[in-house]
């Protein structure tokens, strides 16, 4: 083989590897935008919810403290539930707004953030149950006791206070996991194998 022929060789081997780096660059930093796009748009979600809980939680305490003061018998112990439960949720969304989790750079990070708020939800759900359940068995306790309106009052709020946790919890739970089926996109351009992860392109 001459010089210039292994020389002409060497150029198209160097030339190949340099348009495999640039693919490869190009896929990687295609993917990280997805993620990124993906996580941003999941903690868009969480932070509009975390508002609206915020803001459910306000007016609660606002109308629970009026009717607290100018309401007697059961309706008094209603608003009085009405605001101190109110006050857990007010700091529940105060906190998951001021501290915020940075957004995962990988995709198992990905998953991971995504599969945990998910599941959250799905417990606060069983609890939400269980708030209701607790509200009707007040209530029915309150005809066999000599504290009638409290334990009415009390059973009427967590009524509503646990049916508009599941309404929130139902809501944001089917969002959030119809955004989680979007990370099909992503996958898309990544291959798995037993031992590695890949990126695949086509032309």
């Amino acid at each position: 083989m001459s010089l210039h022929s292994g020389l002409n060789d060497m150029r198209k081997q160097l030339f190949t590897l340099l348009i495999f780096i640039s693919i490869s660059v190009f896929g990687y930093s295609q993917n990280q935008t997805e993620l990124e796009t993906f996580n941003q748009k999941r903690q868009h979600i969480v932070t509009t919810g975390m508002y609206v809980l915020g803001g459910w939680a306000v007016a609660n305490m606002v109308t629970g403290g009026i009717g607290y003061g100018t309401s007697s018998g059961e309706a008094r112990y209603f608003h009085q539930m009405n605001m101190m439960w109110n006050t857990v949720n007010l700091g529940l969304s105060a906190s998951s707004l001021l501290f915020q989790d940075d957004l995962p750079t990988t995709l198992r990070g990905s998953l991971e953030a995504q599969q945990n708020i998910e599941h959250l939800l799905l417990f606060n759900a069983g609890l939400d149950v269980a708030y209701i359940t607790a509200g009707f068995y007040l209530k029915e306790r309150a005809k066999r006791s000599n504290r009638y309106d409290r334990f009415t009052g009390y059973g009427n709020s967590l009524l509503l206070q646990g049916g508009f946790l599941l309404l929130f919890d139902g809501v944001m739970y089917f969002t959030l996991r119809n955004h989680g089926n979007s990370i099909g996109k992503v996958l898309e351009h990544v291959q798995f194998s037993g031992n590695s992860v890949g990126v695949s392109f086509w032309f």
